[in-house]
């Protein structure tokens, strides 16, 4: 199964285009979302997942998910 490319940092100018505080922001968002949906659907948790580490990967180090 191939997986998607969540963010692709070609296509992006700058890192610095999207303020850190907003990237936290949306990590934040979707570790809610993890946590709510963790135990319902496992499809979806892998796909949250993965659009974490894809987050985390192109804005750099970001705290880790509690």
């Amino acid at each position: 199964m191939e997986h998607p490319i969540i963010v692709d940092a070609d296509d992006v100018d700058s890192r610095d285009s999207v303020p850190r505080r907003e990237v936290v922001a949306m990590v934040s968002m979707i570790d809610y979302l993890i946590a709510q949906v963790g135990g319902v659907d496992e499809m979806s948790t892998a796909y949250l997942v993965l659009a974490r580490k894809s987050l985390a990967t192109f804005a750099g180090e970001l705290p880790k998910p509690q």
